[in-house]
């Protein structure tokens, strides 16, 4: 970790020399274009990191709104038709229900019957006697 750090560091003062000799040739301060390139370089290293940290939050919001898209599937606890394990399979509406028996290994297909009933009305009394 140190190293990096120090390697880095030197990479920088190293451009930062050349740069500076190479202005210097053409007649301006070493130490001047020194500090100038330095803090450039500086500003560049932050303005990338900004950029990479916003497009990995990016990335990761997208990646919650696809896990939260899998976890509102809906679960289901059932047992194998051949061993009575009790498997937890996702139920889906987009495709068969066939799940393996995490016990058994065999294929078991999972039928869904829906059914419609009707609202009731709470009673309003607070007591109920019983004679």
């Amino acid at each position: 970790m140190i190293g990096k750090l120090i390697r880095s560091i030197l990479i920088t003062l190293g451009i930062s020399a050349l740069v500076s000799l190479a202005s210097q040739v053409a007649g301006y301060s070493f130490w001047w274009t020194f500090l100038v390139v330095t803090v450039v370089q500086f500003g560049i290293w932050n303005l990338v990191q900004y950029i990479l940290e916003w497009r990995t939050s990016v990335n990761m919001r997208a990646m919650e709104a696809k896990m939260l898209i899998e976890l509102n599937r809906q679960t289901l606890e059932i047992p194998c038709i051949h061993c009575k394990t009790v498997n937890t399979v996702a139920m889906r509406f987009d495709q068969d229900n066939e799940f393996q028996c995490t016990d058994c290994d065999k294929t078991n297909s999972m039928y869904i019957d829906i059914e419609v009933a009707a609202r009731t009305e709470i009673i309003d009394k607070p007591h109920f006697t019983l004679r």
